[in-house]
């Protein structure tokens, strides 16, 4: 019964904050899906610099706690942060520490700067984040992001004759389901007449490490040498336009490669989607079972986080459903 009565009063939350996330968002003429998801194939076709993403939960809540932090420290209130250790399994954000995590969150705040193109989630907090330190983006709902998500003119039609660079770890499951693309998703063409990505567009990938994997941690020390390394080779790559699917280093990654003159799309998880990988959180959506068939997989064991990896994420992961998400 109590149990029942808690489960009541988070939902109740859950729409209150919802609904407080939708209206606030509103006011800053948050557009609909597609209407996002056109701006992004506008913005590919003019070839212009630009990012597009999104502010993970895991991301928001450590901003959030810097921001209060910083108010708090000011009036000598001691503020638990406690919660920020998500952020480390979550979005592979490590040592756990203050420090680390305070730098973090100011990068993170200054990338949000530079965005163009927001897709809102309608988390709590969220709008407060992003009117002060986003006021330049066009926001509006996540799913114009994601461009199976949509029923016209789907932004991954700008990429064709353009070479798209993939971020991602899942790099060897990736690169076998590349020359089978047009199977994967020809559910999706089938019912709207729209062919998702087209047959002329080239890929290159650049593995990422899990950041949330101890032998990682320990051979790179720390979240900004892993930024630097895989920036370092980012730049070595020949690519108009990046995907990017590698947890709190996304965004970050986005604003620097936007400096590069070049494209991003922080997609973050939906990345692996776009290429038919599959993951136990999209089992039960309804566009998910629409979609898949055959020619769909699972990541490969190569790409899956090792052992030590998964006891560290099941240390700190509070939902079960979130342990073995992505795999």
């Amino acid at each position: 019964m109590k149990k029942l009565l808690v489960e009541n009063l988070r939902q109740i939350k859950s729409n209150i904050v919802k609904k407080t996330e939708v209206g606030a968002a509103k006011k800053l003429g948050m557009i609909s899906a597609q209407e996002l998801n056109d701006k992004i194939y506008d913005s590919i076709q003019k070839s212009f610099p630009f990012l597009a993403g999104k502010v993970g939960s895991n991301e928001l809540l450590v901003c959030l706690w810097h921001l209060k932090w910083r108010l708090w420290t000011r009036l000598g209130i001691k503020l638990s942060w406690n919660r920020t250790q998500y952020l480390e399994v979550g979005a592979g954000i490590f040592p756990w520490t203050p420090e680390s995590y305070h730098k973090y969150a100011t990068a993170f705040m200054t990338a949000l700067g530079d965005i163009d193109n927001l897709g809102i989630w309608h988390n709590e907090g969220e709008m407060k984040l992003v009117s002060a330190f986003a006021p330049q983006a066009k926001i509006g709902y996540f799913h114009g992001l994601e461009p199976y998500l949509v029923s016209d003119k789907p932004w991954s039609q700008a990429l064709e004759n353009k070479t798209v660079l993939v971020v991602t770890s899942f790099a060897e499951t990736l690169t076998k389901q590349i020359p089978k693309l047009s199977n994967v998703w020809i559910k999706y063409e089938d019912k709207n007449g729209q062919t998702l990505i087209p047959k002329s567009t080239k890929f290159t990938i650049v593995k990422f490490p899990y950041g949330f994997d101890p032998e990682i941690q320990e051979k790179y020390g720390s979240w900004e040498n892993i930024l630097a390394t895989v920036m370092a080779e980012i730049k070595q790559q020949n690519f108009d336009i990046a995907l990017l699917g590698c947890g709190g280093y996304s965004l970050l990654l986005g604003t620097k490669i936007k400096k590069m003159g070049k494209l991003a799309i922080h997609l973050g998880g939906a990345t692996q989607i776009l290429f038919g990988i599959r993951g136990s959180r999209w089992e039960e959506k309804p566009w998910f079972l629409e979609n898949i068939n055959d020619y769909w997989t699972y990541p490969l064991a190569e790409d899956k986080p090792g052992k030590k990896a998964m006891e560290n994420r099941a240390r700190l992961i509070h939902k079960p459903n979130d342990l073995a998400c992505y795999w």
